[in-house]
């Protein structure tokens, strides 16, 4: 089986296939989000995708790196994904929304939560 991955074509089977596979429906995903207005058109999709992975992978390595024993839901880096998308969706909203796009934070929970 193969998929189109950007500009390039690429057979996903052997060990990489699930994670070319996963890339693939992560970078579909963005581009319907920017493509939807949800993420500033003006990007490229590569440059919306290259930035997730490093946001993602980075918190990722953190918490494997340095408190592997604790799970997901609980982890002192992996808590923290929400913020960080929170910031992404915040920054890469279309410029013409940027500043309302997400409401503001009150403790841990947003404005409209109360």
């Amino acid at each position: 089986m193969s998929q189109d991955i950007g500009n390039c074509r690429t057979c996903i089977s052997g060990p990489a296939g699930p994670a070319v596979g996963s890339f693939a429906r992560g970078r579909n995903l963005i581009a319907r989000l920017r493509d939807v207005g949800l993420l500033d058109a003006e990007l490229t999709v590569d440059e919306l995708m290259r930035v997730w992975t490093i946001l993602t992978s980075g918190v990722t390595i953190q918490q494997l790196a340095n408190a592997p024993e604790e799970p997901f839901e609980k982890g002192s880096f992996t808590t923290t994904l929400p913020q960080h998308v929170e910031m992404y969706c915040t920054h890469y909203a279309p410029r013409h929304t940027a500043k309302s796009a997400i409401p503001l934070r009150k403790g841990n929970r947003h404005a409209h939560q109360g």
